[in-house]
Parts: C-alpha cells; sequence; structure tokens
C-alpha cells in the first residue's frame, strides 16, 4: 500500500515538541504533514473534536491527563475514536506496551523521537496498522537488573528543559513515570490531585520559589511524607535545602548516575549525601 504522503498531526505534550516534530518529519521527507500542538490532554481532546486529526503523538509525561486515560477518553468520544493514538515516552516498553495496548493506543515509541522510527510509527497507524516493535536484547536484560522501578516523579521547574531531561534519564533507567509543572502553585495543584512518590524542585523559581513551595507542599494533608530532592546550579543553596528537611539537593549539570542515586535514597527513605563539590559540611 502507498504511504500516506500528508496527514494532519496533532502533538499533545507539556514539553515544546513541535520544533523537533517537524524537524523529524522533515528529515524523513514529510514537508506537507500540517502539525498542531496542545500542553495538556483536556485541551487536546477539546482541539481534536473541533477538527479532528489524522494522527494524535501522546507524551506520557503530559501532566494534566494520564496517556491510558486520554486514550479511553477518546474511545468514548464518537468523533474521535477511529484517531489513531502514538504515545512516545522513556518508560521501557515491557511496563508500557500492556497498559497502552488495553487503553487502545495504536502504538508506542521508545526514547528520542528519531526521524526513522517516527516516521516507520506514522505510516503504520495511519495504514491502520499497530506500532509494537519487539524489545531489542538489552532493553529486555535491563528490566532485570534495576531496582525500584516505575514510580511516579513529579518535577517543579520553569525550566521545561530540566523536566525533560529529568524524564529522559529517570524514564530510561528507572521506568518512572516524571510528570512536569512549570511553577509552585501548578505543582502543588497537580501534587494534590494526584501525589507523587518523589518531587524535584527548583529553587531559583518566580514567584513561588523553591523554599515557598516545599513550605506549602509540606502544609498541605497527603503531601507531608512525600520525599522532596531539591535542583539548583548555586552550591550555596546546598545547606539551606538541608536544613529544611529535603532529602537531598540536586547541583545542576548533574549526571544520570547522581539522579538515580538520590532518588533511589530518597524512595528509601534516606537523605541522600551526594554533597556537591565545595559545599561545606
Amino acid at each position: 500500500m502507498e504511504e500516506p504522503k500528508r496527514c494532519r498531526i496533532l502533538v499533545i505534550s507539556g514539553y515544546d515538541w513541535k520544533p523537533n516534530i517537524r524537524n523529524r518529519l522533515d528529515l524523513g521527507g514529510y514537508i506537507g504533514d500540517e502539525l498542531r500542538f496542545a500542553s495538556s490532554g483536556l485541551q487536546g481532546i477539546a482541539d481534536a473534536e473541533k477538527d479532528p486529526p489524522d494522527l494524535i503523538i501522546y507524551s506520557l509525561s503530559t501532566l494534566d491527563l494520564d496517556a491510558y486515560e486520554f486514550c479511553r477518553k477518546l474511545q468514548w468520544t464518537p468523533a474521535l475514536q477511529d484517531v489513531p493514538v502514538l504515545l512516545v515516552g522513556w518508560i521501557s516498553p515491557t511496563v508500557v506496551y500492556p497498559q497502552a495496548q488495553r487503553a487502545g493506543a495504536s502504538g508506542y515509541l521508545y526514547s528520542a523521537v528519531h526521524s526513522q522510527k517516527l516516521i516507520a510509527a506514522r505510516n503504520a497507524l495511519l495504514r491502520g496498522e499497530t506500532y509494537y516493535p519487539s524489545l531489542p536484547f538489552e532493553l529486555a536484560a535491563m528490566e532485570g537488573s534495576t531496582i525500584e522501578q516505575g514510580r511516579t516523579v513529579l518535577v517543579i521547574d520553569d525550566n521545561p528543559a530540566m523536566g525533560e531531561l529529568v524524564q529522559m534519564m529517570l524514564g530510561r533507567a528507572r521506568n518512572d513515570d516524571v510528570r512536569y509543572a512549570n511553577s509552585g502553585p501548578r505543582g502543588l495543584a497537580a501534587a494534590k490531585a494526584s501525589p507523587p512518590d518523589l518531587m524535584i524542585l527548583d529553587i531559583m523559581m518566580p514567584g513561588w520559589d523553591g523554599f515557598e513551595t516545599y513550605r506549602q507542599i509540606r502544609m498541605t494533608p497527603g503531601l507531608e511524607a512525600v520525599p522532596v530532592l531539591f535542583q539548583t546550579a548555586y552550591a550555596r543553596a546546598y545547606q539551606m535545602a538541608q536544613a529544611v528537611g529535603a532529602s537531598g539537593c540536586l547541583i545542576a549539570p548533574y549526571g544520570e548516575d547522581e539522579l538515580v542515586s538520590a532518588r533511589d535514597a530518597a524512595l528509601r527513605g534516606e537523605v541522600w549525601s551526594g554533597q556537591p563539590q565545595g559545599a561545606e559540611s
């Protein structure tokens, strides 16, 4: 069957993925595809109902609506029942595939969005097929080696690139479901609506800074015991994070090993003591 040469795609993500998706489609030869963007699941459903797309690309990290719940809502919406949904994220396919298939998603694109895989998924879904590639050996081997997998992590940071970085690293290393909020008030509202297992909180934010956000979190019923890791580019904030009782403080830029170590310690109820170079005891 001839591959569809033109389609209308709705991209739904809390991150600004539209330039990335546009570039990947253009490199694959699909410069005629029309892209629309929505920053939340509910906004995406409203947009799609007004003008149904040919394909929806949905990020697992979208904050307001769980990806599987999004797929189920589409099944309940007559105008959107036949629109294929391609999920994208860093959580292992062995975790995502069963849930995605039960929810009615048409496929899953694991890890970074590369042109070849995106085009393969796009064409399969537009032909009415599914896109659930077999797991490579190294990914299957990873499943038996990691510990404490599949937790929910909420990143509160005014820089969306940090949220995407944490999603990539913890999704790859621990299969965590990483959500993102770009301010203290939005993060608190998201945590109240669905308490996470761990929060990673930026210190330097406009409006509520990290310490005010932390204070509000600790005053909120149901969130008092959720472990919180601070992150900051300023090493001098390390002692301040310790003083308020946080589970640790990551000094950016940090690597995957450091993040995973801090995450594992916090979830065990320990205080992560990976002290940055130059910080005083």
